[in-house]
């Protein structure tokens, strides 16, 4: 994930894909940061990612908040109509 900083320095979050075993789902890990190249930003610093089967430990976090985002909102739910005697 590009252009992210750490204590004001440009770098990168480091997003892996983890299938997880017995199973078609796969989930996002975020591994860490690293710093970016400042002559060559196509340079990427070496990320090692372990072959085979790896157990993973970690917290559920949300995403990366938005910075900005393009397009109309989404309108709101409305609410369900209630029946005239006010049952539900």
């Amino acid at each position: 994930l590009d252009n992210r900083q750490m204590h004001g320095v440009p770098g990168f979050y480091v997003l892996t894909p983890f299938a997880l075993e017995g199973s078609e789902q796969t989930v996002m890990i975020q591994r860490g940061w690293v710093q970016r190249n400042f002559n060559d930003r196509a340079q990427l610093m070496p990320v090692e990612t372990p072959a085979g089967l790896v157990e993973v430990t970690g917290r559920v976090a949300p995403p990366p908040a938005h910075l900005l985002e393009l397009g109309k909102p989404a309108a709101p739910a409305s609410a369900p109509a209630s029946a005239p005697d006010g049952a539900p």
